[in-house]
């Protein structure tokens, strides 16, 4: 059966590997992307998947001196972003909503300034909450059962030194998970998160293989996964043999890391 599902971060690594894997189910995806054009329209030379170019932070500058206005801004443009992917499709609303869109940062603590701590939860957390509140509104308003995925981390439940802020908007994210989980199930809405672990992606492209090679010592099954290892998990959360999972922070990190 075709299903329609919305993705955030569509061009990243997990992201873009959802997207596919989706497409080749025959399922229909609409996906937000910012800065890599070039995955964005590899995914989408077919009329089943669409691409939404989508940044909180542009939108935020657009009225950049009356904050009123600037939050306005964000709000209707992620409305429109939703409304337009369901009139696009010729649907009420999507089956599920999975938001891999996300940023780091790595260093000190102290040596954070407010920037860098408003950017990661603006991308981590609020971006792919707002998103997601616009369209849990319209699964509502169309009694439709559905499954909403957020992306964690292995640092969001345990802290990783040097990734203080990473952590921090990573355990939102869970907490975020569980608290909507008891919100929405009366509506038939189930909310999970992946937590991946050490992943073969653009976040982690600045290691050296040194620093790869020890980091499996530390790895129970002895080596970095995959992004299609996290998006098989991703999948099996928005099938229907997941109807009796949610609040829950499903690991995908090989083990751990001891």
């Amino acid at each position: 059966m075709c299903r329609y599902y919305f993705v955030t971060g569509g061009s990243g690594a997990i992201g873009s590997s959802l997207v596919k894997s989706l497409l080749r189910s025959g399922h229909k995806v609409a996906f937000t992307y910012n800065k890599n054009e070039a995955v964005a329209k590899e995914l989408s030379k077919e009329e089943v998947c669409l691409p939404l170019k989508w940044s909180m932070g542009e939108a935020l500058l657009e009225n950049t001196e009356n904050r009123q206005i600037r939050e306005g801004t964000v709000d209707k443009q992620a409305q429109s972003l939703i409304d337009s992917a369901c009139t696009y499709f010729g649907i009420k609303s999507f089956d599920g909503f999975v938001a891999t869109a996300g940023v780091s940062y790595r260093g000190l603590f102290q040596e954070a300034d407010f920037h860098q701590w408003e950017e990661i939860f603006k991308v981590n957390v609020i971006s792919n909450a707002l998103l997601a509140r616009k369209l849990i509104g319209r699964m509502i308003s169309a009694e439709k059962a559905g499954s909403i995925i957020f992306t964690s981390s292995i640092w969001g439940g345990k802290g990783g030194s040097m990734e203080s802020l990473y952590s921090a908007s990573k355990g939102a994210i869970e907490s975020l998970t569980k608290a909507l989980a008891k919100e929405l199930g009366p509506s038939g809405i189930r909310v999970n998160a992946v937590a991946p672990g050490f992943i073969n992606s653009n976040m982690n492209s600045w290691m050296r293989e040194e620093e790869k090679d020890m980091i499996k010592e530390r790895i129970p099954l002895g080596y970095i996964g995959s992004a299609s290892e996290v998006t098989s998990i991703m999948q099996f959360l928005l099938s229907e043999k997941s109807s009796y999972i949610t609040g829950q922070i499903i690991g995908v990190d090989g083990g751990g890391f001891e």
